[in-house]
């Protein structure tokens, strides 16, 4: 259960002099005083409800907005005499309508405040409660006050107010209210009700509007947001964005009793601590991004421990502990006085067994044995639990108190989940061995006395077996308990690096997370390692440079193979992109600024903070000359045809350098330092940025100034479109600006909220984007002026480039991150995390690699080559069926969009339509790669030749197509029809060769791998085999249920059966006896055979699917999903099978072991799956219209990983996280961590 979609029932939370943190609760108004660290935060909050009628607060989950709200702005807003009133709306069907709600709240606040509100008349919407004469607030000192609507979770009209469709309608309606409220307009029905009665318009003050408003809501909501923008356009005018918590905000909150209960010192280790960064001292604190929650409950775990230690203050010695033994303690110390049913109804119930947090209903938990309603309020109580509302049913339902225990929750239960086996297995050799000694007994006891010697014997006997029973016992099981516990490591490492991975403040972390997956991999294939592998693939990079100082310039080279860059330390650097080897370096006089390559890969040229540029020969690594100027040069810039060099300098110049000579040409002179310079595609305009407000256009052969466009601050950078028609503009005015090269016209202005630190054009002219000072990124339309996508990082946007190709648009920010960007989607592909602010970033012209520069002196190269997952694969609705071709070139697909189309694997480009008429549902390929045939609702099957196109046949039936199969050897194409035939096809003539016909309809059609039988199966329960030579009945099975699908086994003597009536069944095709069955608690949707025949699959509508050795009948795995299991497919080598289900979930698993290996998620149910001819992809069919291509086999991820810069685990990680105290290397090939 998604926990936006729930209402608190209580908050409990003791915060007084003695308990200032709350540990996971939010803060209430009447706690203010101990709400610290925001001071910042509640003042550019309250400016901005003072500066408009509508203010939007939005962060990330967790960050504290309503903590912000309630026990910041509330008491803030007091002062001026504001009324906050807090809402949350109810979607339940029992509630009131939404605006009464509102109208409930206004009173509510009204009266436990003493302030005489007006009173609501009924059915009035909420623009005339506001707008009538007598719509004033008045307190008891007999001063009018204003109104605030606060709305708290507004995320929720997205979500719960959409449910069904009257919901929906009932939404729609209130927001309309809503937004003629917002913009204070009279509403279109109040309109038509005045227009009929004048007179009544008396009543109201059209221009007054004495109230204000206030949107609380989840980030990645936005979106949603924006799509109000039309009836509501002031919505994106007054915004404000929640951040983490810096280190010094931190500080304020673990240091707010200034020093009563914790030392400051002691306070800051506590910071670093939660920050990850425990003892390092070399960081700043403002670099540090603290999660609120996280400090609160540390803060409040130590106080506890003070407490109980009667301390007077929280010491340096319990802060020694780590993040996680806290939350271990807290875990510990609410369960130390429950039953131990309470635990393993929160371990098994409340948590996923992908380890995320999950709900229960209260009265469902009431029902579990051990579990009492005072045991359950007594962990509500301590924080450890939380009762919520559930939106959707009103039903109460318990669940963890916050996301950050997931992991110690996890990790007890697996620890628990060991021992319990243990237990288990200790006691059932205990019970074998007492189950000896009786009969033992029984055998002294019954037996004749002239059979004693014959006893002895039997007792010697059952004494030694007993004896080998017992070390047999106690063998195995230690040996299935090591198996359990290396089994319960491999999957805590692994989650671990999947939550390092998703918030790992920093790429020291990132390389943890990576060591961790792949040790996790090592001890025991599971799909959390191989999960978290292929994120971390895309953010670790391929190589990491280290430098003494920042740098503060990079260039590639035109071919991609060389980097150079410029820093801090006076060095000009030259290395090889293909292993990160220095080649050469240049001692400069200074700080070296900006470096360039030229256009032919020849020279690299210098700017310098000792005044000079310098023109470098690459082959000889000499300078061929410089050039002083008269201050510091802070950019360099070669023109595309390679015979200028541009520079531009502190001394309020920009100059142009004839490459061959070195002599100065022209000198375009500005009022102030120019920042940047640009030259046209053709060379022949030189732009230039300056501080002066200017950016001017300069001819290059003539020096002649040909434009100068004038702005309200400082222009930081000017870019060129690609055809040359354009300049960008960016600015400190907050603005972009668009103008025409030609005329110097302004086209148009990008609006920001702070000042634009960079833009650019992508390669193809389509977009500009734009980086600013206000946290965001925005991608703007050129030709339209439209907006089309805007990111928002956690703090200044530095440095935005799109890829050579447009592929890819790159965004770096002063958070510490880089971020790429998919063009064809706008969504995230990765975040490759630094260890300080990224302020530049440089494609390679072959779009293989990313550079990026961090304050942490460290140049990482990044690979940007395509994954299977970056193909996209897209149609207008579910997609029902894929096949992919023989060739491993194309992947087929069958769609509600009434289509078949055949796309190129490599690109994701669409190379074929086949249009239906409705809906189809299968696509198949002929063995030989030649046809494709598809099967739809129809009543058609299509014939189709691969290479051209052409429709070689048309297969009419009078009702629907629901199974077509080729034969092995490609020259037969069988339909199965509702009409209760069957068609076979020739494919070389495309003439119908034979018609079968049935006594019911045919759900399914399949060819043995020898070629010469046909199966038929029907929804009677008949199977028919038909001799392909004649096309005659050669045998005939008889099901009891429907049968879904059949399956040959590869050497055609077996025949496999899903049916209706919940059993998979064997079938020993020559004789017609069923061999063997295997029972499901649902129906059986599919069956398949591994290619070497040893195995059976089977998935059912009970949600599982099952692996099975055909020999024995042993099931080797049972594979749970969350909804049916709609398809199974083994991969060519039968290494692996993959799961497709409702769940949204497709499943790997290694079918020699029978574990779990990959896991992909899915916003939408799968449909389908499908490998690849080579195995290296694995396709998943998805409900909500697309394919998603991956990699079929995880280990690849896990040998990538370590041929990335990555590093090993420390000696206190090593201790850690695997228990070892000796050196040990995760990858050869890894650097030693720091």
């Amino acid at each position: 259960m998604n926990a936006s979609s729930v209402q608190p029932l209580s908050t409990l939370a003791i915060v007084d002099d003695q308990h200032p943190w709350p540990g996971l609760a939010s803060f209430r108004e009447q706690e203010a005083q101990f709400f610290k660290g925001r001071k910042p935060d509640i003042e550019e909050l309250h400016c901005l409800v003072n500066r408009e009628r509508l203010t939007v607060l939005f962060g990330v989950s967790g960050l504290g907005k309503s903590s912000l709200l309630q026990a910041g702005l509330f008491p803030r807003l007091r002062q001026d005499n504001r009324l906050p009133i807090m809402i949350r709306l109810d979607f339940t069907d029992a509630s009131v309508s939404l605006s009464h709600q509102v109208f409930a709240a206004i009173a509510r606040q009204a009266q436990e405040n003493a302030i005489e509100a007006p009173s609501y008349n009924a059915n009035e919407t909420l623009w005339e409660y506001f707008h009538r004469k007598d719509s004033e607030f008045w307190d008891a000192r007999n001063r009018m006050t204003v109104p605030l609507l606060c709305f708290d979770q507004f995320e929720e009209v997205f979500t719960l107010g959409r449910e069904n469709r009257k919901r929906a309608s009932d939404t729609d309606s209130f927001i309309l209210e809503l937004a003629d409220l917002v913009e204070g307009r009279c509403p279109e029905s109040v309109k038509a009700r005045l227009d009929a009665n004048p007179d009544e318009s008396k009543n109201f003050r059209f221009s007054r509007h004495p109230y204000k408003l206030l949107f609380s809501l989840r980030e990645d909501y936005l979106a949603n947001l924006e799509g109000l923008r039309e009836l509501m356009p002031v919505i994106s005018h007054n915004r404000m964005r929640l951040l983490a918590m810096n280190g010094n905000q931190a500080l304020a909150v673990a240091d707010q009793t200034n020093g009563r209960l914790m030392e400051r010192s002691v306070a800051e280790s506590v910071v670093r601590l939660v920050a990850g960064k425990h003892g390092e001292q070399r960081r700043e604190l403002a670099d540090l991004r603290i999660e609120p929650a996280l400090l609160s409950l540390v803060c409040r775990e130590l106080n506890e421990l003070r407490i109980k230690s009667q301390a007077s203050m929280i010491d340096a010695q319990a802060v020694a502990s780590n993040q996680e033994q806290i939350l271990e303690d807290f875990y510990e110390r609410s369960l130390e006085d429950q039953p131990p049913e309470l635990r393993r109804f929160i371990e098994d119930k409340l948590l996923t067994v992908s380890g995320y947090r999950n709900s229960e209903a209260y009265d469902n938990a009431l029902e579990t044995p051990g579990i009492t309603a005072e045991a359950l309020a007594s962990l509500v109580q301590r924080r450890l639990l939380v009762l919520r509302l559930q939106e959707r049913d009103g039903i109460k339902r318990i669940e963890l108190i916050h996301d950050v225990l997931t992991a110690v929750v996890g990790k007890s239960r697996d620890q628990r989940q060991m021992l319990e086996k243990q237990k288990q297995t200790e006691q059932e050799r205990l019970e074998a061995e007492k189950r000896e000694l009786a009969a033992r007994e029984a055998l002294r006891v019954n037996k004749r006395r002239f059979l004693v010697f014959s006893i002895l014997v039997a007792i010697t006997f059952l004494t030694l077996a007993s004896a080998f029973w017992g070390w047999w016992s106690w063998w195995d099981a230690a040996r299935e308990a090591r198996s359990k516990a290396q089994q319960a490591l491999a999957l805590y490492l692994g989650n671990q690096a999947a939550l390092l991975a998703d918030t790992a403040p920093d790429d020291s972390v990132i390389e943890r997370a990576a060591a961790l997956a792949i040790e996790s991999w090592h001890l025991q294939h599971n799909a959390e390692a191989s999960t978290a592998a292929n994120k971390l693939l895309r953010m670790l990079p391929k190589y990491r440079i280290q430098h003494k100082e920042p740098v503060q310039g990079i260039a590639l080279s035109p071919d991609g193979r060389l980097l150079a860059t410029g820093s801090k330390d006076k060095m000009l650097r030259v290395f090889k992109t293909e292993n990160g080897k220095e080649l050469f370096q240049i001692k400069h006089g200074d700080w070296v600024n900006s470096v360039a390559f030229g256009s032919d890969g020849r020279f690299i040229a210098t700017g310098c903070k000792d005044k000079k540029v310098r023109l470098i020969d690459i082959a000889s690594s000499k300078e061929v000359f410089s050039l002083v100027q008269d201050d510091e040069v802070t950019a360099v810039s070669f023109s595309p045809d390679g015979r200028l060099l541009a520079t531009a300098g502190k001394d309020h110049t920009a100059r142009l350098i004839d490459v061959t000579t070195g002599k100065e040409l022209r000198q375009i002179n500005h009022g102030d330092e120019v920042f940047n310079i640009a030259f046209s595609p053709n060379s022949s305009i030189l732009a230039t940025a300056s501080k002066d407000h200017m950016a001017r256009l300069v001819d290059t052969a003539t020096g002649k100034e040909l434009h100068r466009m004038d702005h309200g601050a400082e222009v930081t950078h000017v870019a060129f479109n690609f055809d040359g028609r354009l300049l960008a503009t960016a600015s400190m005015d907050n603005t972009a600006h668009l103008f025409d090269v030609v005329t110097g016209k302004e086209l148009a202005q990008i609006q920001h909220r702070d000042m634009v630190s960079s833009l650019a054009f992508s390669p193809d002219d389509r977009w500009l984007v734009t980086g600013s000072d206000d946290n965001t990124a925005r991608v703007t339309e050129v030709n339209s002026g439209k907006e089309i996508a805007q990111f928002s990082d956690r703090d200044d946007v530095y440095s935005v480039r799109f890829s050579p190709n447009s592929r890819l648009l790159a965004i770096s920010s002063l958070d510490g991150t880089a971020r790429l960007i998919d063009t064809a989607t706008w969504q995230e592909v990765t975040r490759i995390i630094h260890g300080g602010a990224v302020w530049n970033i440089v494609f390679s012209r072959d779009n293989k690699l990313l550079t990026t520069v961090s304050m942490d002196k460290v140049v990482r190269l990044i690979e940007t080559v395509k994954n299977p997952d970056d193909i996209k694969i897209k149609q207008n609705a579910a997609i029902m069926g894929i096949a992919f071709d023989p060739n491993e070139r194309l992947l087929a697909t069958a769609s509600q969009d009434k289509t078949a189309r055949m796309f190129d694997i490599t690109t994701g480009k669409e190379e074929m339509v086949i249009e239906h008429a409705d809906t189809v549902y299968g696509v198949a390929f002929s063995r030989d790669g030649r046809f494709l045939a598809t099967s739809s609702k129809d009543n058609t099957a299509k014939l189709i030749a691969v290479n051209t196109g052409k429709e070689i046949a048309r297969i009419n039936h009078t009702d629907e197509v629901r199974s077509i199969a080729f034969s092995s050897d490609s020259r037969w194409l069988a339909t199965a029809s509702l009409d209760k035939s069957v068609k076979v096809i020739d494919t070389a003539t495309g003439k119908e060769a034979s018609q079968i016909n049935a006594a019911d309809e045919i759900m399914h059609v399949a060819f043995s791998f020898d070629g010469q039988l046909l199966a038929i199966a029907s929804k009677d329960g008949t199977i028919k085999l038909i001799d392909t030579k004649t096309w005659q009945l050669k045998q005939a099975i008889k099901v009891a249920a429907p049968v879904a699908q059949l399956a040959f086994s590869p050497d055609s003597q077996l025949l496999a059966t899903a049916s209706e009536d919940n059993m998979a069944r064997l079938f020993e095709v020559s004789t017609a006896k069923e061999t063997a069955k295997f029972e499901h608690a649902g129906i059986v949707l599919s069956v398949a055979f591994s290619p070497d025949g040893k195995l059976l699959a089977t998935g059912s509508m009970d949600n599982t699917a099952r692996l099975i050795d055909i020999n024995s009948g042993k099931l080797i795995s049972l594979i749970k999903h969350g909804g049916e299991v709609k398809s199974i497919a083994f991969s060519p080598t039968g290494r692996f099978l993959a799961t497709a289900s409702r769940d949204g979930i497709t499943r790997l698993i290694e079918t020699l072991s029978g574990l779990e290996t990959g896991r992909i998620s899915h916003d939408g149910e799968v449909w389908g799956v499908a490998f690849s001819p080579d195995e290296q992809l694995l396709a998943s069919a998805v409900s909500d219209g697309h394919v998603q291509l991956h990699d079929a086999d995880p280990q690849r991820a896990f040998d990538q990983l370590c041929s990335r810069a990555g590093r090993n685990l420390n000696q206190d990680e090593l201790h850690d996280y695997l228990g070892i105290n000796e050196p040990h290397q995760t990858c050869k090939d890894w650097r030693a961590s720091e």
